[in-house]
């Protein structure tokens, strides 16, 4: 055996996994987060695709109306 050879005790390898442990832990919550908040920005996308849809067909609507009334002949 070298004399330069480190071995880990038990003792000290027991606590990096329990650390790593604990990081994955912390990991594992925050990407939980971010999958909520990528689920919610999705949905509010859809929703405002859904707002823009309505309100392009608004638009068109009252173009069509003002068409009408600007080509009635006056009066």
């Amino acid at each position: 055996m070298n004399e330069n050879e480190q071995y880990v005790t038990e003792e000290v390898c027991g606590e990096r996994q329990k650390n790593a442990a604990e990081r994955f832990s912390r990991d594992k919550e925050r990407l939980d987060r971010q999958e909520e908040k990528t689920e919610k920005i999705s949905d509010l996308s859809i929703q405002m695709g859904e707002i823009l849809k309505n309100h392009e067909a608004k638009l068109d609507d009252h173009e069509q109306r003002l068409s009408v009334v600007e080509n009635r002949p006056g009066k």
